[in-house]
């Protein structure tokens, strides 16, 4: 049998070699059925069938029902090639016995061997394609020539006969090859261009999904490290500080109050840390997890950032203005609420290292159905050019900065139904809104 394994197109490009299989067997079907319609109808309506030729045609078609149920009984016991490949030269077997005896040449359903050459274009490489049609235009030829010379008797469909003329069966089988290898070609060349455009995209999409998971990894780092990066830098100037007083201890007892406090503020520091920690180890796991939601003041996270950033802006010599007005409580969690203000006043410190007036404003206020927390500085201001990108993953400007604070924030902040906005104007500075839904109090 291996001699005869090259007669057997190899569909091993094909993702699912089984759903062609089936789907030649659902048009063998209603090409069985399709039949029987049309049979009954030539020979009950129009009476255009003698009752040898019905007697004929119905046991053929017959047997087009017997063999697809077969075929759709043994489609896991033979290759999915063979199986296919048997079906065609059923096919075209069953296909020239139904035209033989209806007329040939006269049957004007004589097309169906085109479809057919179009239907192994679509299944099979181009190469048995061709093949396929060149079998079925020999077949069609030896008959025509056969009913010609009169070895085989001819059924007459509509009582005429048309191969009577070597000149018209030459122009006959002349115009069927033509008609079977362009349809065999073209149709193998489209959907072989089609089956690479298929390919390309997917690989395309593979693609995309490759380097969204790699941007979701980068997403995290850099997650991880902005939002350790700030409460360290804290930490370190702290302990910088503590260093300084240290060494005026031996001189000056009353040091040790300011020794005592900074070390509590340490101690916060840490604690805000760990927290930060948590949530993006939390962030980095694959199983999803509910996120804590509670009711709090903002004022509450405000006045704590401040606190803990005092130092920062004490050492850029940064003016702090403090306008916190009596505002509803909102629904968040305080951890991802606090990240987010935290990372808009580092900004802002941040945009003011070379600006002459260094004055950081901090407000919060109700607007309608929102609080709003504003920071607002008087920095260099946002270019034009790049308003649109900084909620960009990954865009910065910063040197060392990792392009995730803001595009992070907007999602903290959209995810609890809220919205960040931002004024800058070049040369004057930026204010940034973190708006959230004011939530009712309960009686």
């Amino acid at each position: 049998m291996r001699k005869f394994e090259k007669f057997f197109p190899d569909l091993k490009s094909f993702e699912e070699e089984e759903s062609f299989v089936r789907w030649f067997i659902y048009l063998r079907y209603i090409a069985f059925f399709t039949t029987t319609i049309i049979l009954l109808a030539s020979y009950l309506v129009f009476r255009i069938l003698s009752d040898e030729q019905f007697l004929y045609l119905l046991l053929i078609s017959v047997g087009v029902g017997i063999s697809n149920f077969i075929f759709s009984k043994i489609i896991n016991k033979i290759s999915h090639s063979k199986h296919l490949i048997i079906q065609m030269f059923c096919d075209i077997l069953f296909i020239t016995l139904l035209l033989y005896f209806s007329g040939w040449a006269e049957n004007p359903f004589f097309v169906i061997y085109v479809f057919h050459a179009i239907i192994s274009g679509i299944i099979f490489d181009k190469k048995t394609s061709l093949s396929i049609s060149a079998i079925i235009w020999i077949i069609s030829s030896f008959v025509s020539f056969m009913i010609y010379s009169g070895v085989i008797p001819h059924f007459e469909l509509f009582g005429t006969r048309i191969l009577t003329k070597l000149e018209f069966i030459l122009g006959f089988i002349s115009a069927v090859g033509v008609l079977l290898f362009a349809s065999s070609y073209f149709t193998s060349f489209l959907t072989q261009v089609l089956k690479e455009k298929i390919k390309t995209e997917k690989e395309l999409h593979l693609e995309i999904l490759r380097y969204s998971r790699l941007a979701t990894v980068g997403e995290i780092s850099a997650q991880i490290i902005h939002n350790i990066s700030t409460p360290l830098t804290v930490v370190f100037g702290k302990i910088s500080i503590l260093s300084e007083k240290l060494k005026k201890i031996q001189n000056n007892q009353a040091i040790s109050d300011d020794i005592e406090k900074i070390k509590k503020e340490i101690e916060s520091v840490k604690e805000e840390t760990e927290k930060i920690i948590n949530n993006t180890r939390k962030f980095s796991q694959i199983a999803r997890y509910e996120t804590r939601e509670e009711k709090f003041k903002i004022n509450n996270i405000v006045e704590k950032i401040i606190k803990l950033t005092s130092f920062i802006a004490e050492k850029e010599k940064v003016k702090v203005i403090r306008e916190i007005s009596d505002v509803p409580k909102v629904k968040g969690n305080p951890d991802e609420i606090e990240q987010v203000i935290m990372n808009l006043i580092t900004n802002a410190i941040d945009a003011m290292q070379s600006s002459k007036e260094k004055i950081l404003k901090i407000r919060t206020y109700r607007k309608g159905d929102f609080v709003v927390c504003e920071v607002q500085d008087t920095g260099p201001g946002i270019p034009e050019n790049i308003k649109d990108k900084i909620f960009t993953p990954f865009f910065t400007t910063k040197k060392t900065g990792t392009g995730i604070g803001l595009s992070s924030s907007k999602r903290i902040i959209k995810k609890y139904g809220g919205e960040i906005l931002f004024e800058s104007e070049e040369g004057k500075g930026t204010r940034f809104f973190v708006m959230l839904p004011v939530q009712k109090e309960e009686n």
